[in-house]
């Protein structure tokens, strides 16, 4: 994928409020960190902080994002996959792989460790992660 290459996008994160002890506050600092450190990598770039989505476990709304993706100009969605969520992970299964443009799970004790200062660590990860999805992937972004 050539540098040159940078995409308009919205971020879609799925998750539910809290989980145990680590608060939405917690999830929206790493999201926003993952995001930051993608406008760096020159992958994404953003007019406002607008472009991101948060999106609870609801089924309707759920689906509704996924069938309007593509007109929504959605690039890269983001499941906070905590444990409480095992039927939410079995409806996006459900949905088909067609409106799973790039995908990342982000495991409970990620953020627990996010929670616990290993910030560094877990963002370069992560990153490094969808970075290789989306190296692997580039005809998603035509």
């Amino acid at each position: 994928m050539s540098k040159e290459k940078i995409f308009k996008q919205t971020v879609v994160i799925f998750t539910n409020e809290t989980y145990g002890d680590i608060p939405l506050i917690t999830i929206g600092n790493f999201m926003k960190m993952i995001y930051e450190s993608l406008k760096e990598k020159g992958i994404f770039v953003a007019d406002n902080e607008d472009d991101t989505i948060v999106i609870r476990p609801n089924f309707n709304e759920l689906e509704n994002t996924f069938k309007n993706m593509k007109t929504n100009n959605i690039t890269l969605a983001i499941f906070v996959y905590l444990p409480n969520l095992n039927y939410f992970r079995d409806i996006v299964k459900k949905m088909g792989k067609q409106y799973l443009i790039i995908t990342k799970t982000l495991k409970y004790h990620d953020i627990v460790k996010f929670a616990k200062t290993k910030r560094k660590i877990i963002i370069q990860s992560f990153v490094s992660s969808i970075l290789n999805k989306i190296t692997k992937n580039p005809s998603y972004f035509i």
